[in-house]
């Protein structure tokens, strides 16, 4: 109630009595935290991926790109030159 974010790697940290807590988590890998200060709320991590997602036509993107490794045809090896080094060659 008093517009703070406190973020910290241990619970606890400072005393902050727990009615004065809003929200409380555990921040996960891969998980994102957007404050929008503008309006005073906190923006899930589903909401901003839902909002980035919606952006653009990712899935059509995928679907036209994406090589099915079955649908290739085999290709007969190479014999490798000699006059190109290893490091070349990567």
């Amino acid at each position: 109630d008093d517009d703070r974010v406190i973020m910290a790697s241990e619970a606890g940290v400072l005393p902050v009595p727990e009615e004065k807590i809003v929200q409380k988590w555990r921040l996960q890998p891969g998980r994102m935290l957007l404050i929008d200060l503008a309006k005073g709320r906190i923006i899930s991590d589903e909401e901003i991926k839902s909002e980035i997602a919606s952006k653009h036509p990712y899935k059509t993107w995928l679907a036209n790109t994406q090589l099915i490794l079955e649908d290739l045809k085999p290709v007969e090896p190479r014999a490798l030159r000699k006059d190109v080094s290893l490091l070349d060659r990567q």
